[in-house]
This record gives structure tokens, sequence and C-alpha cells, in this order.
């Protein structure tokens, strides 16, 4: 699966990939949602991991804005302001409470992202 993470946190983004790719993900890295958006493709990325917290654009403008794209996009974000249903009623958006450890991690990201190489590719 090949996953855009998008956070201000350059700390965060690099234990983030580091746990991505010893799991067997490639990463693609944005530092805010501009640059989020800017590096999303709907052709090469099978989820996109995202604070909620980000400078200019929220991680939810950035999520509606990729949806925007790409309707089938799936979206995990990270929030220290859980307080909600895990997912969003179309199933698109999974919440990932922060903190949070490796495993609900993986389980999340194993569970909300389209199968690898399925990027881009219409069901059915």
């Amino acid at each position: 699966m090949t996953i855009l993470v998008v956070d201000d946190d350059r700390g965060i983004r690099e234990l983030l990939v580091f746990v991505l790719e010893k799991a067997g993900h490639r990463v693609d890295l944005a530092g805010d949602g501009r640059e989020g958006l800017e590096r999303f493709d709907p052709e090469r990325h099978d989820l996109v991991l995202t604070d909620d917290c980000l400078p200019g654009i929220s991680g939810r403008a950035l999520a509606e804005r990729i949806f925007r794209l790409e309707p089938a996009a799936r979206v995990v974000l990270m929030t220290g302001r859980f307080g909600g249903p895990a997912q969003d009623s179309s199933d698109r958006i999974r919440m990932l409470g922060k903190p949070f450890d490796v495993e609900h991690l993986l389980k999340t990201v194993r569970e909300h992202g389209r199968p690898h190489g399925a990027a881009g590719r219409i069901p059915g």
C-alpha cells in the first residue's frame, strides 16, 4: 500500500515513515495541508494519513478537497480531540485518536486503506 502522510511535526512524520515502511508500505510525505493536496495522486495513494490540526488547511478540509479529486479516496484523520464515531457516515474517513500505539495504527491502516494497487481503479 502507498500512503501519503501529512503532518507538520517532523518527528511524527519520521516516526510514521519508520513504522509504516517497516510494515511493508511505501510512504510519501507532506508537511502541511497545502503540500498534501499538491502531492496527493489518486493513481498512487491508497490511503492518506493526516493530522487534523495543520497550518493553513486542516486535516478535515484536506480530506474534503481530496474527496473532490477522488471520491473513492480513503483518509485516516489523526486527532487529539477525538470524541465521536471512529469513522464518518460515508466510511471514507477513519478517526485515529492520539496518542495511539503502533499496533492500533497498523490495524487502522490495514482495515481502512485500499488494497495495494487499488488506487485509481474503479471497482467492478
